[in-house]
């Protein structure tokens, strides 16, 4: 059996309100949390929080009885802000890091706060899709799908951190499309293809059912409102890009690695067709570049495979059915998947150690809502956040 190589080291409670308390409920809340050894155990069973974000300093949820979002720190476990952008009540959906911004907010509404200063777009002013925004790393773009008369690429966009954000839009040409409709359409950021290079991919998904069917990948230039490529690819589920080179590894009817210029093959292998008619595959490149992970095996699997050939160079014991949320951490050694088990109704977040070829982490996880964000690595160490029972935030370390 596997030794556990990670352990625990946080374990907060995010799931209570975090508004305006009088003095003494702030005190006793300090002191409680600071003689707690990094631990807190209280939550309100009433509430719960739907995902996180977590920029390895500070951790960030969404608050769900009012449109707000709540910082934590990592290193003390207290309770740093509370960033009201309005008092109805109004469950929060999200909350993500955006710069040294903060943006939050539900399915109408999306605020922007820095420092003290907040700015407001309603859908009206911004339809945004909420199950697909997206955020560059350096907080000056937010972008989502829009689907509102047409298809198109909606963006706020900045020069820089003392801007406000200010809308703009591009639009598709259905003409150019394979897929008219608009329910299976998922953004991926694609950043720092150059120094002033970054894309924005706009791709249709395929069930498991139509893997022969054609599916759109559009390119973007989300920096200069400009579409790059217009692509059809085979039974496209998911991609995938190589940390330092103009490449995507594609999971589709076949796996194949592609030239993002113009989407030619570079690498091919035929994978099975029998597949779970209901759930996906998910594929991921190694943050080393030298590896692809991918599962979409009906028993939950997961296949490291060599860049270079894909062949297969060791397979991991998946619980179930593999999620979305699938990451290697900045090494390229440690691979973590989350896996929702049907029979058991319940999720588990798996880590491999690559180089061992064992498992070093198997705890509970969580459903996440709106946000494909159940867990997530340090951007610069091998520490792990994940989120459990839409309660808690655990944080992983090696020991």
């Amino acid at each position: 059996m596997s030794l556990n190589t990670f352990k625990k080291t946080l374990d907060l409670g995010v799931a209570k309100y975090m508004g305006e308390q009088d003095g003494f409920t702030k005190f006793v809340g300090g002191v409680l949390s600071a003689f707690s050894n990094r631990q807190s155990s209280d939550v309100d069973e009433g509430h719960h929080t739907r995902n996180f974000d977590w920029d390895g300093y500070s951790i960030l949820t969404p608050c769900d009885c009012e449109l707000a979002a709540n910082e934590w720190l990592v290193n003390s476990g207290q309770h740093q802000k509370h960033m009201l952008g309005s008092s109805e009540s109004y469950a929060t959906m999200f909350a993500l890091k955006c710069g040294l911004n903060t943006i939050f907010g539900n399915g109408g509404n999306l605020y922007v706060y820095r420092h003290d200063v907040r700015q407001h777009f309603s859908k009206d002013d911004f339809p945004f899709d909420i199950e697909n925004l997206k955020i560059s790393k350096e907080g000056y773009e937010i972008i989502s799908l829009s689907k509102k008369n047409d298809l198109s690429i909606i963006m706020l966009k900045r020069n820089n951190p003392s801007e406000d954000f200010q809308p703009s839009k591009i639009t598709i040409d259905k003409n150019a499309l394979t897929n008219q409709g608009y329910s299976s359409w998922k953004l991926n950021l694609l950043e720092n293809i150059s120094p002033s290079v970054s894309y924005v991919a706009l791709y249709s998904v395929a069930d498991n059912d139509s893997l022969s069917e054609e599916k759109d990948l559009i390119l973007i230039d989300y920096k200069a409102d400009n579409i790059v490529e217009y692509g059809k690819i085979a039974g496209l589920q998911d991609f995938s890009k190589h940390p330092s080179s103009e490449k995507i590894a594609v999971l589709g009817k076949d796996l194949t690695v592609r030239s993002l210029k113009d989407f030619t093959i570079v690498t091919s292998t035929e994978l099975p067709i029998a597949r779970n008619k209901y759930d996906r595959g998910v594929i991921s490149f190694s943050s080393c570049g030298l590896y692809i992970a991918i599962s979409y095996a009906v028993n939950g699997e997961i296949e490291v495979r060599s860049a270079d050939d894909l062949k297969i160079l060791k397979t991991f014991e998946g619980y179930g059915i593999p999620q979305s949320d699938i990451a290697w951490d900045t090494t390229g050694r440690y691979l973590a998947c989350r896996f929702m088990n049907r029979e058991r109704f319940g999720y588990k977040l798996l880590v491999w150690d690559f180089k061992e070829s064992k498992e070093v982490l198997n705890t509970a996880s969580s459903e996440v809502e709106f946000i494909d964000a159940a867990f997530k690595w340090h951007p610069s160490s091998t520490k792990l956040a994940c989120l459990v029972d839409k309660k808690r935030i655990q944080i992983f370390e090696l020991e």
